[in-house]
């Protein structure tokens, strides 16, 4: 709901296009929908259609952001002979998961009815069904993802830093920008957190775990360390924004 009012805010600007931040906004919210279904839902034959779907999508978000946040600042539209290589975590993810979409159904009806039983399967990759180990993708989609926000959200700062106050024209579409990517950094960050527990226990924790309850699979417990993060992670990327500004403006003072 959040994201709705601040992409209709940022859409009553007729000069920012939303087209990029939109089709982000329509993955994320399947990534949400399909993401939580393979970890709590229990219809066999949506199941089939989940599993793993959200993993996928992750990847495209990332770019799409990117190309939206530059389009915004630098008026530089995507280039596909260029740009494609963003895409290229995407392909590789595709061509991972292969062996699962050209599985017959009978195949992933045994799965998915096993997973029903056992979510720490989605874990283990039985069977070869993936080309990836899936715990390697647990850890390599958090990083992935926030690899682009905090990218996005540099860009911004940045940007508001060389263009300050008033004068400055996209000044407070920025502002609702830099508020959408502080909650998607918010949200990213408590993922990764889950995520990184999740791996932890499963390889690293002393204690065997044969199963875990839904909630071992929610990373909402991890809301305040994540809100420290991302408080210690912005104040970051504005102490490097101002610290190249004051550079810069001494190069300029000494040049004169």
């Amino acid at each position: 709901l959040a994201n709705t009012l601040l992409i209709y805010f940022i859409k009553r600007y007729k000069s920012v296009r939303t087209t990029c931040i939109s089709i982000y906004m329509f993955i994320f919210l399947l990534i949400v929908g399909t993401h939580y279904y393979q970890f709590y839902g229990n219809n066999e034959s949506i199941l089939i259609y989940t599993l793993f779907t959200s993993s996928t999508l992750f990847f495209f978000l990332g770019p799409i952001l990117y190309f939206y946040v530059r389009i915004l600042l630098n008026q530089q539209k995507i280039n596909l002979k260029k740009d494609w290589v963003h895409f290229i975590p995407l392909f590789i993810c595709i061509i991972c998961i292969t062996p699962w979409i050209a599985d017959s159904a009978n195949e992933k009806i045994i799965f998915v009815r096993a997973v029903i039983n056992n979510r720490l399967l989605l874990l283990a990759n039985p069977d070869n069904i993936l080309l990836i180990e899936p715990q390697i993708l647990l850890l390599i989609i958090p990083v992935h993802i926030l690899s682009y926000l905090i990218v996005c959200l540099y860009k911004i700062i940045k940007d508001d830093a060389v263009n300050p106050g008033i004068v400055h024209t996209n000044a407070t579409v920025n502002t609702l920008i830099y508020l959408f990517l502080l909650f998607q950094c918010y949200v990213a960050i408590t993922y990764s957190l889950g995520s990184f527990s999740l791996f932890y226990h499963i390889n690293l924790s002393p204690t065997l775990v044969t199963n875990f309850p839904p909630e071992n699979f929610d990373g909402t417990e991890y809301g305040v360390a994540a809100l420290m993060i991302l408080v210690l992670l912005t104040t970051i990327l504005v102490y490097i924004t101002d610290a190249k500004s004051i550079n810069k403006n001494n190069i300029s003072n000494n040049s004169a």
